[in-house]
C-alpha cells in the first residue's frame, strides 16, 4: 500500500513539476517574441537622417537694430525662419575660419528667437573679447550641437 501511494506521490509530483515546466517554457518563448516584434517595431520607427548643405564662411554678424539684417540672413542658403517662437532664424551647418580676425559668429541687439545649430567656428582674434560666437544684448536664442573650439581666447562669448 505505501509503495503504491509513494508511486501515486512521485507521478502526481512529476505531473506538477512537467505542467509548470511546459508552462514556464511557453511564458518564455512569448516573451522572447515580444522582444522580437518590439525590435522590429524600433527598427521600423527610425527614420533616414535628411541630407543637408555644408557651408565654408569666413564670418557671420547679426545686429538687431538695423532693419532687414535678420531677413536678409535669412535669405541665404543655410539660414532659414523668420524669428518667430515657432519658426525660429536657423543658421546650420557651417564651418567659420575667422582667420585669426575678430569673432566668427557676432549676433547684437536682437530679441528675435534664433537657433545655431551643427556648426563648428575656430581661429577667432586674440582681442580682449574676440570668440568663436560672440552674443551680445542677445535673447531668445539657442546654440546646439555646435564645436567652438580652438579660439584665441574664448570659444563663447556673452555679453548683456
Amino acid at each position: 500500500m505505501r509503495t503504491k501511494n509513494k508511486t501515486k506521490l512521485i507521478i502526481i509530483s512529476l505531473g506538477i513539476i512537467f505542467a509548470i515546466s511546459t508552462n514556464s517554457k511557453s511564458n518564455f518563448i512569448d516573451q522572447l517574441n515580444k522582444n522580437d516584434n518590439l525590435e522590429i517595431r524600433n527598427e521600423l520607427d527610425l527614420k533616414k537622417p535628411k541630407n543637408s548643405g555644408f557651408w565654408s564662411l569666413n564670418f557671420i554678424h547679426v545686429d538687431g537694430n538695423i532693419i532687414g539684417n535678420w531677413s536678409a540672413t535669412a535669405a541665404l542658403d543655410w539660414c532659414s525662419g523668420n524669428g518667430t517662437w515657432g519658426n525660429p532664424y536657423v543658421i546650420e551647418n557651417v564651418t567659420i575660419d575667422a582667420g585669426g580676425i575678430g569673432n566668427g559668429i557676432l549676433i547684437e541687439n536682437s530679441n528675435d528667437y534664433f537657433i545655431i545649430r551643427n556648426s563648428k567656428v575656430y581661429n577667432s582674434g586674440s582681442g580682449g573679447e574676440d570668440a568663436g560666437i560672440k552674443l551680445q544684448s542677445v535673447s531668445n536664442g539657442t546654440l546646439i550641437n555646435n564645436n567652438f573650439s580652438n579660439n584665441n581666447i574664448f570659444g563663447i562669448y556673452l555679453d548683456n
